[in-house]
């Protein structure tokens, strides 16, 4: 009789395990965001809305101020521009002191209207505010700006983010598996498609190329080892040095433009050939065009 599998052996498998991590790892996530949030002062300003807001700062830190989401930044002024670097992006500003001991007055300036003034103090020794929300005057506080303190989470929401964080894992890897499969047939596809030119490809080889009755073109100049197409390409297989081919045109014999050399003995001309000639070392040997059926 077999055993049945317990809950260490399901996890033993290398998707289980991965998925375990994520669970781990969300529940940790959870836990330092809980931890930081208590020290980063999130809160709204509870002195008059004239009374300027401390922010504390660090050199080589950047603290950042969160308005709502449907406040806009339109302006931002600092007291001391020369100590003090200071930009806005949407409903958010970013502070960042440029010397120690510096202490200034920032106002934002918001798009409704609203005129935020903050403190802002460089301080080695204190704690840094990483992020402060604000709430501007008039406005009813909400649960993210109510006040400072840890931010919890029930255990049942831990679950379903690691539920969600599971299920995600499993659609990347449903996706990464369907990914594979397309590449492999397409890699299939293109292989097939390859190899059936390559079996067609010798029955498109045309040698319709006779040399002169009298002519012995494998002798030198000339060493020529064939001559041929492919109904788009004329090929020219010779070891001969500096080789030049020619063609018949109105009855006179013109040039040819080559357009590759490969291995120094194959020339490559971008079009099928008619009646011509090869000059090598000064001496010349004709062909003609007798058309017969393709094959070698």
């Amino acid at each position: 009789m077999r055993q049945r599998p317990t809950a260490i052996h399901r996890f033993r498998s290398p998707g289980a395990q991965r998925r375990l991590l994520w669970v781990f790892l969300l529940a940790a996530a959870c836990a330092l965001a809980a931890t930081q949030a208590a020290g980063q002062d999130l809160r709204a300003p509870a002195a008059p809305s004239d009374a300027p807001i401390t922010v504390t700062t660090r050199v080589r830190h950047v603290t950042t101020v969160v308005l709502p989401e449907s406040e806009s930044i339109v302006d931002v002024v600092v007291g001391d521009a020369e100590y003090w670097d200071v930009s806005s992006a949407a409903h958010m500003a970013f502070i960042r002191p440029l010397f120690e001991a510096a202490r200034s007055n920032l106002v934002l300036l918001t798009a409704s209207g609203a005129v935020i003034p903050l403190l802002v103090v460089e301080d080695t020794e204190a704690a840094v505010d990483a992020v402060v929300r604000i709430q501007p005057p008039g406005r009813t506080p909400t649960p993210e700006t109510a006040g400072p303190g840890p931010v919890l989470t029930t255990t049942l929401a831990v679950a379903s983010m690691a539920q969600r964080a599971v299920e995600a894992w499993e659609e990347a890897e449903e996706a990464e598996a369907s990914a594979t499969g397309r590449i492999e047939a397409a890699r299939t596809a293109a292989q097939e498609a390859l190899d059936s030119r390559r079996e067609a490809y010798p029955r498109q080889l045309q040698f319709d190329y006779r040399w002169a009755f009298d002519a012995e073109p494998r002798s030198h100049p000339w060493l020529v080892d064939g001559l041929w197409h492919d109904g788009q390409r004329t090929y020219l297989r010779t070891r001969a040095t500096s080789p030049v081919l020619y063609e018949q045109v109105n009855g006179v014999l013109a040039p040819v433009r080559v357009a590759a050399v490969l291995d120094e003995v194959l020339h490559v001309v971008p079009r099928v050939l008619g009646r011509g000639a090869l000059e090598a070392n000064g001496r010349r040997i004709a062909w003609t065009v007798e058309r017969r059926e393709a094959g070698p």
